[in-house]
């Protein structure tokens, strides 16, 4: 197994960790998203049903962190 102490610890208190750790991730991920979608709506780009259908995927959606990078080391990024 390969290590990375420099990608695996990228904060130094374990309050900051949590700030960095795979759950708070993906939760920005899906924020980021959501407000897109939110944006995209605003001006017209997308319909306001469709954003708010967006929105309420990302409030509810869990994700397996390990799986999810199991996939990416073999799709590369």
């Amino acid at each position: 197994t390969l290590t990375s102490h420099l990608m695996d610890r990228p904060a130094s208190t374990p309050a900051m960790r949590s700030v960095f750790d795979d759950a708070a991730t993906l939760r920005g991920a899906l924020a980021f998203e959501a407000a897109l979608a939110r944006a995209s709506a605003a001006e017209g780009f997308l319909s306001p049903s469709a954003a708010a259908a967006i929105a309420a995927a990302c409030a509810t959606a869990s994700f397996d962190a390990a799986a999810i990078a199991e996939q990416a080391a073999h799709a590369g990024t």
